[in-house]
């Protein structure tokens, strides 16, 4: 507690590992571990002249950010999944820009010139799908901040198990190539202004609605960059889901837009969310632990 805050970072003491926060994905679709089963992403919202009276989140109307940190790009036929198991490669340079907006520097991710996109490189490898059996995808969020628990995760969890991983976390290396190893898929965790913001606090990177759009480009692109070779994006920090950033379409949609552009997916935090737009991915449909007590769970 600071000042009537509750501190949410960097050192997150994390529950035991079958307390950690969970999301669950939908029976009978693949969720986020098996993301290359998903349908398209939904087209966003077209705004109107007969909407002017309405509200931006309601009509979906879109800020005209700075280039330099929310510059779109056409995704071409970049799908999310593999079909290939085995590890997870090691990032690769052809999918990796510069970020020299970012002090102290950091790598970017991209579509390499051939196509090839980070959400389906890095992703876990599943099967075809076999007719209509139901999957069930599971999100650990927290990941990094306690080495320990970190590295029990990725060595007890199936490796279907997808990793969020704290960008305020430090000495990521080593835990994100025994990740790799182990076929976990990872995203990086994008703090966002949450629902009892400033109560709980999201840390000095967070996405603010009241930020500039060009400070929350800056802010996107250093959780962009803090790890590599990871499949996408997630408002999951901790226990911590980004609710008012994401209720704000003029904030959020620029964002996922820049997500989409640089070949990855984003993971919805907000249970029964709609689909985030423009962008494959999907929300989820029931956070495991919460409350956190072993009975409810």
């Amino acid at each position: 507690m600071r000042g009537g805050r509750r501190i949410r970072w960097p050192g997150l003491t994390l529950r035991p590992l079958g307390l950690f926060w969970v999301a669950l994905a939908v029976l009978g679709c693949a969720g986020a571990v098996a993301l290359q089963f998903l349908g398209p992403p939904p087209a966003p919202a077209v705004t109107r002249a007969s909407d002017a009276g309405r509200s931006a989140s309601m009509i979906g109307v879109r800020a005209v950010p700075p280039r330099s940190h929310f510059a779109g790009a056409p995704r071409g036929t970049a799908k999310p999944g593999r079909i290939s198991p085995g590890p997870i490669p090691p990032p690769d340079p052809a999918l990796l820009e510069a970020a020299t907006d970012v002090p102290g520097g950091g790598m970017l991710p991209r579509i390499a010139a051939d196509g090839r996109a980070p959400m389906s490189v890095y992703a876990h490898g599943f099967p075809p799908p076999n007719g209509a059996v139901p999957r069930v995808g599971l999100l650990v969020a927290g990941i990094g901040l306690n080495a320990g628990d970190g590295e029990d995760a990725a060595r007890m969890l199936p490796g279907a198990v997808t990793f969020a991983v704290s960008p305020y976390a430090s000495n990521l290396p080593k835990l994100l190539d025994l990740a790799r190893a182990t076929e976990h898929e990872c995203v990086v965790s994008v703090p966002m202004e949450p629902a009892d913001y400033p109560a709980d606090d999201p840390g000095p990177q967070a996405l603010l609605r009241d930020a500039t759009p060009a400070q929350n480009g800056a802010r996107l692109h250093w959780a962009l960059a803090r790890i590599s070779g990871y499949v996408g994006a997630t408002g999951a920090l901790g226990a911590l889901r980004g609710e008012r950033f994401a209720d704000a379409a003029a904030q959020m949609d620029p964002v996922l837009r820049q997500i989409a552009a640089r070949g990855l997916i984003y993971i919805d935090p907000r249970p029964g969310a709609a689909p985030p737009a423009g962008v494959w991915g999907r929300s989820v449909d029931v956070v495991i632990d919460e409350p956190a007590n072993r009975p409810e769970i």
